[in-house]
């Protein structure tokens, strides 16, 4: 089992867990108080000032729930809140349009995605690299250019 595929874990029935480790997941002590969705709508880009930090996540078209996770976690913190730091996530188009739907909805819903003019592969991910840097250097002047993955 790849770790990357795991996007949950439940356990049920007659067992007794004795230890469980997990590492990298994203994790939040404020998680149930975020219930709003306007509290996990990301702040508009700044048309006239420069960004301390631009941070660019990779992420694909199926997994909302990392990027849920994302943005009930650290995308919660006061220097995102304020728009000193801005977050995007980077995504490219998938094979099936039912998919790339629910993706179009999710991107006007958050509004914190861009979307990839490409069926995302692997092998294409120097591509997204390329547009988070032109992104932060270019659309949004940020000080700091940051990659970012959705499972780390």
């Amino acid at each position: 089992l790849e770790p990357w595929l795991v996007s949950e874990v439940r356990i049920s029935g007659d067992l007794e867990l004795i230890s469980v480790l997990a590492s990298g997941l994203p994790t939040s002590e404020v998680l149930d108080e975020i219930v709003d969705l306007e509290d996990l709508r990301s702040v508009p880009l700044p048309l006239h000032h420069r960004l301390d930090l631009f941070i660019g996540v990779f992420s694909t078209a199926n997994n909302f729930k990392r990027r849920m996770a994302v943005r009930r976690a650290w995308m919660q913190y006061p220097a995102v809140k304020a728009g000193a730091v801005a977050v995007r996530f980077f995504v490219g188009l998938h094979k099936n349009q039912i998919v790339n739907e629910e993706l179009w909805t999710e991107l006007q819903t958050y509004r914190d995605i861009q979307l990839m003019p490409f069926v995302d592969y692997y092998s294409l991910i120097t591509w997204k690299t390329v547009a988070i840097c032109i992104f932060g250097t270019e659309v949004v002047t940020a000080k700091y250019v940051m990659k970012h993955d959705d499972d780390a």
